[in-house]
């Protein structure tokens, strides 16, 4: 047995977003958690900053506790934009303006936006809601000085072995790791998978690197994950992101609820695909088309 060599892992949780508060425009200017009221419905208006799954899911929450609800995209144009393109997001934000969320965009939004603090930092109790999903960076200042690529969270190699250190691994929402979907290109996933695949791959990484188990294999993560929105199932698998065209298989952008199915490409080669439905029309659609999609 070999005698243990100098080993360190590293981890991190995500840094907190910076504080945002809204100008004076009839909405209140200081954040507060709205409870659920018990056996009742909330009447208040809300107000969420962001378009993103964690944005979406709320404002849909909101909504159904009976909240009038306004969200701020200063950025982009509607939901999930930056992974699915901009014709899906915009279909995405019509489907939330149909179920009566006040959706503003670029100045619009920016105008509402500012970075100052809340003077108060205890507001009164008829106040209403204001929730910032703005996304979030990785907390890695700590690891600065130790001549790591810090660029956009912790550079890793295939086996989430950190460079230069050839015994020090990461795993997590911090790693930034070859793309298994994009050659020549580097990814880093916040989602609940990634998290689970990349520290099993580092923990197998580890104890080979220590003399324990065969060599482990590189990262196979199979992007997927799904949400709902006001009744509206979106599923995501592969990574769109990476893609230079998509095509829709079925279904009509228009008419989210009655099953959309969409194929992105890059270089003629699907590497994404989404279905977006009220119920499971396209569902074995779906599936085939995954199958292809794992097989590439």
């Amino acid at each position: 047995m070999k005698p243990p060599q100098p080993v360190a892992s590293c981890s991190a949780s995500i840094r907190e977003p910076a504080q945002v508060v809204l100008r004076d425009s009839g909405i209140p200017q200081t954040l507060q958690g709205q409870p659920r009221v018990p056996g009742g419905q909330l009447k208040k208006p809300g107000a969420i900053a962001g378009a993103g799954f964690v944005a979406c899911e709320l404002a849909s929450l909101a909504r159904e506790y009976g909240c009038d609800v306004l969200m701020l995209e200063a950025l982009r144009r509607g939901p999930f934009e930056s992974i699915l393109g901009e014709c899906v997001s915009l279909a995405l934000r019509d489907w939330l303006i149909q179920h009566g969320i006040t959706f503003l965009t670029g100045d619009s939004a920016r105008e509402l936006l500012c970075d100052a603090k809340p003077s108060n930092p205890e507001p009164p109790s008829d106040r209403s809601l204001f929730i910032e999903a703005i996304g979030s960076v990785p907390n890695v200042e700590w690891l600065h000085g130790n001549g790591l690529d810090l660029s956009d969270g912790v550079r890793v190699d295939e086996h989430m072995r950190v460079a230069p250190w050839g015994n020090v691994f990461a795993a997590g929402d911090i790693v930034r790791y070859p793309d298994p979907w994009a050659a020549g290109r580097l990814t880093r996933m916040e989602f609940w998978k990634n998290a689970i695949d990349t520290g099993d791959l580092a923990g197998r990484s580890l104890a080979s690197s220590l003399g324990y188990g065969s060599v482990a294999s590189r990262i196979k993560y199979f992007p997927s994950m799904s949400t709902e929105v006001l009744g509206l199932r979106i599923q995501i698998a592969g990574n769109p992101k990476t893609a230079d065209s998509m095509k829709i298989l079925c279904g009509d952008l228009g008419q989210l609820d009655q099953g959309v199915l969409v194929a992105y490409l890059r270089e003629g080669e699907m590497v994404g695909a989404a279905y977006m439905d009220k119920g499971a029309r396209l569902n074995s659609a779906y599936i085939k088309l995954l199958k292809s999609l794992r097989e590439r």
